[in-house]
């Protein structure tokens, strides 16, 4: 928020508001990149570094060079799609003066396209963050309302462009609890992700949280008109397959092979591979895998995630987080 003072009231044109909104959004990216630039410097333990063999070591090292360089040339791309997407929002609201239909229409266009080209390079730069919010984590006092609150800001688009919608409801009482917050918001983020992905058109996305024995017990599911209640059977077929280790791995291995445009199949992998890579889950890899990290994030944080109900009443997810200890004044 950019706030204007004066010593008496006054008028602003639409056009200095429209500016001040630029400017604005200019700030906050430049205050994002200066954060991100404190966080990549500070150096990452590693106490096991000095007892890798070296070729382990520089692939270590490698690693973090290219993750590093990454996330530097996202945070790049994201400036100037920070300007094109204020640009294009102020000719869609004809502040400089009116536009034909058609270019009013080539205008949405180029806002709507560019402000998902930003939301995919923030995803981008928040999971470039994440590997070093692994290790220990950070109890803090969290208003899941509020994160539920964002995570809704950040799934609109997708929302709204699969005409559903998102409820978020918290138990009557206390609502702030002890746990990580960036894994929190991290891991409801990328579990709805995948269940609005893989979900049909229309239908509401129930969230309720709610303190139950030291824990907070989180049910997710999804209500349609027509189609009855529960989470979508693709979603519930994915995590039931997920489940095993062996094509859990498997999956892996195919994805970074697709990704990496080196799709042989690599030594010792499963005979059952064949069969799984035929599947919906490769096509939708970005689905699987935001599904995928939901789980290693919510075991990560000493929690688990079931699935409950029957294939005839519905299912629904259930995820269930210990509270943390030593919370940190948020």
């Amino acid at each position: 928020m950019l706030t204007a003072m004066d010593v008496e009231p006054r008028s602003f044109a639409p056009e200095t508001i429209a500016f001040m909104e630029l400017l604005a959004r200019w700030s906050i990216s430049e205050y994002e990149r200066h954060q991100l630039a404190i966080a990549l410097a500070k150096p990452a333990p590693n106490t096991a570094a000095t007892c890798q063999p070296a070729g382990k070591a520089d692939d270590s090292l490698l690693d973090t060079v290219r993750l590093t360089l990454m996330t530097q040339l996202t945070q790049d791309m994201r400036n100037p799609l920070t300007t094109i997407t204020g640009m294009a929002n102020m000719l869609s609201r004809e502040i400089y003066g009116a536009l034909t239909p058609k270019q009013r229409e080539y205008a949405d266009i180029v806002h709507t396209s560019s402000q998902y080209l930003l939301e995919l390079a923030n995803e981008v730069l928040e999971l470039s963050s994440l590997d070093a919010r692994m290790q220990p984590l950070q109890p803090a006092s969290v208003d899941v309302d509020m994160i539920g609150q964002h995570v809704e800001r950040m799934l609109a688009p997708l929302l709204e462009k699969k005409s559903q919608e998102l409820r978020l409801t918290v138990e009557p009482g206390s609502r702030v609890w002890t746990l990580d917050r960036d894994v929190v918001r991290y891991l409801l983020y990328h579990l709805l992700f995948s269940i609005v992905q893989l979900s049909g058109e229309g239908g509401t996305l129930q969230v309720h949280s709610a303190e139950r024995d030291s824990s907070l017990n989180i049910s997710i599911k999804m209500t349609h008109p027509w189609l009855g209640d529960g989470i979508p059977s693709a979603v519930a077929e994915l995590h039931q397959k997920l489940e095993n280790t062996t094509q859990e791995m498997d999956l892996l291995t195919q994805l970074l092979a697709r990704a990496t445009g080196r799709e042989e199949r690599f030594p010792g992998s499963n005979t059952e591979l064949h069969d799984f890579e035929t599947k919906a889950e490769i096509m939708q890899s970005r689905e699987t895998l935001a599904l995928l990290l939901s789980r290693h994030l919510i075991e990560r944080h000493g929690g688990d995630l079931s699935l409950q109900g029957t294939p005839e009443m519905g299912y629904r997810f259930m995820i269930v987080l210990p509270f943390l200890k030593g919370a940190v004044t948020a």
